[in-house]
């Protein structure tokens, strides 16, 4: 069960990824973006779910804009042989108003799913993120906690991970934090999670061609193989995703 070494070439999906240009602070041109999804392909990802930051106060993109960019990145993919799939989501930065415009449909869920990709500052305290994932919940939604190893309140008080669960809410991890890209407490954090696999979903949550947010996975997908039950990494790097956000490819 454990200890895979083929793992390169198994089907991934990655369900947060800045991978569309000039949209927010991720892929700056599409050059850039056309590196990325070479490395991605590479990488053994099949598909991916653009998630553009979507901020109070920010320039942030329409869903017919992102749609546009998604478009317009394919064709320039297909036109140099990239074969991976792209859907269209938003990682929102949660504010009073993300209910009424989730209702709205203003908002991009992750590709037109029931499931919502929320993050919140480092710095939040815990009844604020938990009373937005309630309020998330109630608008018939379920919130997909985006690099739940970021917050402060959670990661200094693991059984507030029970009550992130009891909620609804989903949990996703990045997958650099799993090999220690952001330091020692993120990846002990996060180990924990995937040994008690509650962990729903991995994200590279990759913003750039090159540095330590790129789409590169190889080496997280080693350590997730190599010490924990093969099942269960293939759900939360793929058949989680597909299946819940409705991806066809």
């Amino acid at each position: 069960m454990f200890g895979k070494t083929n793992y390169i070439g198994q089907s991934v999906v990655d369900m947060h990824c800045h991978i569309l240009p000039e949209l927010d602070d991720g892929a700056r041109f599409m050059k850039e973006t056309i590196m990325m999804l070479k490395e991605a392909q590479e990488q053994g990802i099949k598909a991916i779910v653009a998630t553009p930051h979507f901020k109070d106060g920010a320039p942030n993109a329409t869903k017919e804009e992102i749609n546009k960019k998604i478009f317009e990145v394919l064709k320039k993919s297909y036109d140099k042989n990239i074969n991976v799939k792209l859907f269209p989501g938003n990682e929102i930065m949660y504010y009073d108003d993300v209910p009424d415009l989730l209702e709205k449909n203003q908002i991009f869920t992750l590709n037109e799913s029931e499931f919502v990709l929320v993050e919140f500052l480092p710095n939040h305290p815990f009844h604020y993120i938990i009373d937005a994932l309630y309020d998330i919940v109630d608008t018939g939604f379920i919130p997909v906690l985006a690099h739940i190893e970021r917050y402060a309140a959670i990661l200094n008080d693991y059984s507030k991970v029970r009550d992130i669960v009891h909620a609804g809410a989903r949990i996703q991890v990045n997958y650099g934090s799993v090999v220690g890209t952001y330091g020692h407490e993120a990846k002990t954090f996060t180990n924990k999670l995937l040994k008690e696999q509650k962990v729903d979903y991995i994200g590279t949550d990759a913003h750039r061609a090159e540095g330590n947010r790129t789409v590169e996975i190889e080496d997280s997908l080693r350590f997730l193989y190599k010490k924990y039950p093969e099942e269960y990494v293939e759900a939360i790097t793929y058949k989680n995703a597909k299946d819940d956000f409705n991806l066809y490819f």
